[in-house]
């Protein structure tokens, strides 16, 4: 079974749509919720991408934040081939990618310095842009 997938241009919706989703799960989550990052192609102004909000959650105690993801429509993928890593999902509603993390895990340093990256190096940002 083949998978379509769809670029679509920016849209300046993704940010306020990430803003809207990150309270729901600071919400949920509570005292155990350290920080929500947009990270991914839609975290990017005027690069083009799936329409799938991807975010890093900062959390205290993992095993805590099953239950409480899964409340907002999460479904729980397990570690997806990183070590300390709880990854989410979900596809109704808003399309969202979550990755969960401990505090300090160097992946989210990592994640971060490439949006980053991307968002203050336009001709970076137009190689990948299609």
């Amino acid at each position: 079974m083949s998978k379509h997938i769809i670029v679509l241009p920016y849209d300046p919706d993704w940010p306020k749509i990430f803003e809207t989703e990150s309270q729901k799960i600071k919400n949920v989550l509570g005292d155990n919720c350290i920080a929500v990052h947009h990270v991914g192609s839609t975290s990017v102004p005027g690069l083009s991408a799936k329409p799938v909000i991807d975010m890093i959650v900062v959390i205290k105690d993992p095993k805590k934040a099953i239950q409480p993801l899964e409340s907002l429509g999460f479904k729980y993928k397990g570690e997806y081939n990183i070590p300390m890593h709880l990854y989410f999902n979900r596809s109704e509603g808003v399309d969202t990618n979550l990755h969960v993390y401990e505090e300090d895990h160097p992946e989210i340093e990592l994640n971060l310095l490439f949006r980053d990256y991307l968002r203050d190096q336009p001709e970076a940002r137009e190689d990948l842009d299609f």
